[in-house]
Protein backbone atom coordinates (compact mmCIF):
# COMPACT_ATOMS: atom_id res chain seq x y z
CA UNK A 1 0.00 0.00 0.00
CA UNK A 2 1.27 3.75 -0.67
CA UNK A 3 3.12 4.78 2.32
CA UNK A 4 1.54 8.63 1.88
CA UNK A 5 -1.44 6.72 3.46
CA UNK A 6 0.30 4.83 5.88
CA UNK A 7 2.15 8.09 6.91
CA UNK A 8 -1.09 10.15 7.18
CA UNK A 9 -2.72 7.55 8.87
CA UNK A 10 0.15 7.43 11.94
CA UNK A 11 -0.16 11.31 11.73
CA UNK A 12 -4.09 11.27 12.44
CA UNK A 13 -3.84 9.24 15.38
CA UNK A 14 -1.18 10.85 16.71
CA UNK A 15 -2.89 13.77 17.25
CA UNK A 16 -6.17 11.76 18.18
CA UNK A 17 -3.81 10.39 21.03
CA UNK A 18 -3.23 14.24 22.79
CA UNK A 19 -6.95 14.78 21.99
CA UNK A 20 -7.82 11.98 23.74
CA UNK A 21 -4.87 10.76 25.89
CA UNK A 22 -4.87 7.63 27.54
CA UNK A 23 -8.07 6.32 25.98
CA UNK A 24 -6.87 6.29 22.92
CA UNK A 25 -3.07 5.34 22.88
CA UNK A 26 -4.36 1.95 22.03
CA UNK A 27 -6.05 2.49 19.27
CA UNK A 28 -4.20 1.45 16.27
CA UNK A 29 -3.70 4.44 13.48
CA UNK A 30 -5.28 1.16 10.68
CA UNK A 31 -8.01 -0.57 10.31
CA UNK A 32 -7.96 -4.07 7.86
CA UNK A 33 -11.30 -4.85 7.06
CA UNK A 34 -12.00 -8.30 6.35
CA UNK A 35 -14.57 -9.09 3.32
CA UNK A 36 -15.53 -12.55 2.12
CA UNK A 37 -15.29 -11.68 -1.68
CA UNK A 38 -12.39 -9.25 -1.62
CA UNK A 39 -10.57 -11.77 1.38
CA UNK A 40 -11.27 -14.77 0.99
CA UNK A 41 -8.11 -16.33 3.21
CA UNK A 42 -7.97 -12.87 5.43
CA UNK A 43 -4.86 -14.87 7.34
CA UNK A 44 -2.99 -14.77 4.34
CA UNK A 45 -3.36 -11.08 3.92
CA UNK A 46 -1.57 -10.04 7.61
CA UNK A 47 2.27 -10.72 6.56
CA UNK A 48 2.46 -7.66 4.23
CA UNK A 49 0.19 -5.15 6.82
CA UNK A 50 1.86 -2.11 7.92
CA UNK A 51 2.77 -2.45 12.06
CA UNK A 52 0.30 -1.88 14.36
CA UNK A 53 -2.50 -2.33 11.73
CA UNK A 54 -5.84 -3.80 13.54
CA UNK A 55 -7.89 -5.93 12.05
CA UNK A 56 -11.16 -6.67 11.94
CA UNK A 57 -12.69 -10.00 10.97
CA UNK A 58 -16.14 -9.45 9.76
CA UNK A 59 -17.13 -12.83 7.19
CA UNK A 60 -20.32 -12.84 8.21
CA UNK A 61 -21.73 -15.06 6.05
CA UNK A 62 -19.00 -17.46 5.17
CA UNK A 63 -19.79 -20.91 6.08
CA UNK A 64 -16.45 -21.63 7.95
CA UNK A 65 -16.29 -18.44 9.86
CA UNK A 66 -15.20 -20.15 13.15
CA UNK A 67 -12.22 -21.78 11.38
CA UNK A 68 -11.00 -18.32 9.57
CA UNK A 69 -11.00 -16.47 12.50
CA UNK A 70 -9.17 -18.95 15.02
CA UNK A 71 -6.54 -19.15 11.61
CA UNK A 72 -6.62 -14.88 11.38
CA UNK A 73 -6.40 -15.07 14.88
CA UNK A 74 -2.80 -17.05 15.12
CA UNK A 75 -1.60 -14.87 12.54
CA UNK A 76 -2.20 -11.62 14.07
CA UNK A 77 -0.61 -12.63 17.22
CA UNK A 78 2.46 -13.71 15.16
CA UNK A 79 2.82 -10.43 13.57
CA UNK A 80 1.75 -8.69 17.02
CA UNK A 81 -1.37 -7.25 15.41
CA UNK A 82 -5.06 -6.74 17.25
CA UNK A 83 -7.73 -8.44 16.28
CA UNK A 84 -11.50 -7.46 16.53
CA UNK A 85 -14.07 -9.89 15.49
CA UNK A 86 -17.50 -8.58 14.31
CA UNK A 87 -20.67 -8.90 16.13
CA UNK A 88 -20.10 -12.13 17.87
CA UNK A 89 -18.61 -12.11 21.36
CA UNK A 90 -18.39 -15.86 22.24
CA UNK A 91 -16.52 -16.04 18.33
CA UNK A 92 -13.78 -13.45 19.41
CA UNK A 93 -13.64 -14.92 22.89
CA UNK A 94 -12.94 -18.29 21.26
CA UNK A 95 -10.10 -16.89 19.33
CA UNK A 96 -8.54 -14.84 21.98
CA UNK A 97 -9.37 -11.84 20.37
CA UNK A 98 -8.45 -8.28 21.34
CA UNK A 99 -12.22 -7.23 21.14
CA UNK A 100 -14.98 -6.78 19.07
CA UNK A 101 -16.35 -4.60 16.45
CA UNK A 102 -20.34 -3.91 15.83
CA UNK A 103 -22.24 -3.26 13.37
CA UNK A 104 -24.97 -0.48 13.48
CA UNK A 105 -27.16 -2.94 14.00
CA UNK A 106 -25.92 -4.25 17.16
CA UNK A 107 -25.06 -0.32 18.96
CA UNK A 108 -27.46 -0.92 21.02
CA UNK A 109 -26.19 -4.21 22.90
CA UNK A 110 -22.87 -1.86 23.14
CA UNK A 111 -23.14 -1.69 27.15
CA UNK A 112 -24.26 -5.26 27.69
CA UNK A 113 -21.09 -6.39 25.56
CA UNK A 114 -18.70 -4.24 27.58
CA UNK A 115 -20.15 -5.51 31.14
CA UNK A 116 -19.83 -9.39 29.89
CA UNK A 117 -16.06 -8.58 28.78
CA UNK A 118 -14.65 -5.06 30.36
CA UNK A 119 -10.93 -5.13 28.25
CA UNK A 120 -12.14 -5.49 25.04
CA UNK A 121 -11.02 -3.47 22.57
CA UNK A 122 -14.74 -2.48 21.18
CA UNK A 123 -15.25 -0.50 17.81
CA UNK A 124 -18.50 0.39 15.85
CA UNK A 125 -19.71 1.07 12.46
CA UNK A 126 -21.70 4.60 11.86
CA UNK A 127 -23.02 6.00 8.93
CA UNK A 128 -24.37 9.46 10.21
CA UNK A 129 -23.95 11.90 12.71
CA UNK A 130 -26.95 10.76 14.71
CA UNK A 131 -24.96 7.11 14.69
CA UNK A 132 -22.35 8.85 16.27
CA UNK A 133 -23.80 10.69 18.65
CA UNK A 134 -25.86 7.82 20.11
CA UNK A 135 -22.35 5.53 20.61
CA UNK A 136 -22.48 5.62 24.36
CA UNK A 137 -19.62 5.04 26.58
CA UNK A 138 -18.84 1.42 26.13
CA UNK A 139 -17.74 2.28 22.40
CA UNK A 140 -13.73 3.29 21.99
CA UNK A 141 -13.98 4.43 18.72
CA UNK A 142 -16.55 4.78 15.49
CA UNK A 143 -15.77 4.03 11.76
CA UNK A 144 -17.85 6.25 9.96
CA UNK A 145 -18.67 5.70 6.31
CA UNK A 146 -18.90 5.88 3.45
CA UNK A 147 -15.84 8.80 3.17
CA UNK A 148 -15.21 8.50 -0.27
CA UNK A 149 -17.44 6.13 -3.32
CA UNK A 150 -16.44 2.69 -2.40
CA UNK A 151 -16.66 -0.75 -4.01
CA UNK A 152 -18.50 -2.24 -0.78
CA UNK A 153 -21.25 -0.12 -1.51
CA UNK A 154 -21.73 0.94 -5.31
CA UNK A 155 -24.48 3.62 -6.30
CA UNK A 156 -24.39 4.68 -2.63
CA UNK A 157 -23.57 8.28 -2.13
CA UNK A 158 -20.58 9.03 -0.24
CA UNK A 159 -20.88 11.28 2.69
CA UNK A 160 -20.25 15.64 2.57
CA UNK A 161 -16.03 15.35 3.52
CA UNK A 162 -16.76 18.80 5.39
CA UNK A 163 -19.91 17.66 7.38
CA UNK A 164 -18.17 14.23 8.73
CA UNK A 165 -15.09 16.13 9.48
CA UNK A 166 -17.99 18.09 11.73
CA UNK A 167 -19.42 14.84 12.95
CA UNK A 168 -16.14 13.04 14.03
CA UNK A 169 -15.21 16.73 16.18
CA UNK A 170 -17.81 16.17 18.33
CA UNK A 171 -18.06 12.54 18.51
CA UNK A 172 -18.26 10.88 22.05
CA UNK A 173 -15.29 8.66 20.87
CA UNK A 174 -12.72 8.45 18.53
CA UNK A 175 -13.79 8.17 14.67
CA UNK A 176 -12.06 6.62 11.65
CA UNK A 177 -12.71 7.78 7.94
CA UNK A 178 -13.82 4.42 5.96
CA UNK A 179 -14.68 3.98 2.52
CA UNK A 180 -13.39 4.46 -0.77
CA UNK A 181 -10.30 5.93 0.29
CA UNK A 182 -6.89 5.69 -1.82
CA UNK A 183 -3.26 6.75 -2.09
CA UNK A 184 -4.67 9.95 -4.01
CA UNK A 185 -7.70 11.24 -1.91
CA UNK A 186 -6.20 10.23 0.90
CA UNK A 187 -4.51 13.78 1.22
CA UNK A 188 -8.07 15.38 2.17
CA UNK A 189 -8.02 13.53 5.21
CA UNK A 190 -5.35 15.61 5.98
CA UNK A 191 -4.86 17.92 9.41
CA UNK A 192 -8.82 16.30 9.68
CA UNK A 193 -10.28 14.73 13.32
CA UNK A 194 -10.09 11.75 12.49
CA UNK A 195 -8.14 8.90 14.52
CA UNK A 196 -6.82 6.63 11.97
CA UNK A 197 -8.45 5.22 8.76
CA UNK A 198 -10.00 1.84 7.82
CA UNK A 199 -10.36 0.01 4.74
CA UNK A 200 -10.02 -3.03 2.25
CA UNK A 201 -9.03 -2.08 -1.48
CA UNK A 202 -5.42 -0.15 -0.04
CA UNK A 203 -4.49 -3.25 1.67
CA UNK A 204 -4.67 -5.53 -1.03
CA UNK A 205 -1.42 -3.82 -2.81
CA UNK A 206 1.81 -4.75 -0.35
CA UNK A 207 4.11 -2.23 -1.81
Amino acid sequence: MARSLTTIARELNSACALKWGADAAHLPPLFFMTDEIRTRDPAACLEHLPEGTGIIFRHYQDPDRAAKAKQTAIEARKHNLPLLVAEDIELAKAVAATGLHLPTRATTRAKALRDEWPDALMTAAAHSEADLLNLGSSINAALLSPIFPTQSHKGAAPLNLRAACGWAAKAPCPVYALGGIDEKNVTRLKGTPFCGIAGISFFMNPK
